[in-house]
């Protein structure tokens, strides 16, 4: 998660659900620049200032789930 990342949408969230994915928040103690040349896709949620990367992580995990047949 990342505010100059790729804007998520529902293309993303579609092709997530039979790939997998994996969310880092930068703020998290630990994640620098090593840790973020080994990204595949730095992603945003929209054009706004949240608290922390926790919020946009469970939007993006509730777009994908929604995916989930049944």
């Amino acid at each position: 998660m990342s505010p100059q990342g790729k804007v998520f949408n529902q293309k993303i969230a579609r092709s997530w659900l039979v790939t997998g994915i994996c969310l880092y928040m930068r703020a998290l103690r630990g994640i620098d620049e090593r840790v973020m040349k080994k990204v595949d896709m730095e992603l945003s949620i929209g054009d706004y200032v949240l608290t922390g990367g926790e919020l946009p992580a469970m939007a993006v995990i509730d777009a994908v789930i929604r995916f989930v047949p049944g």
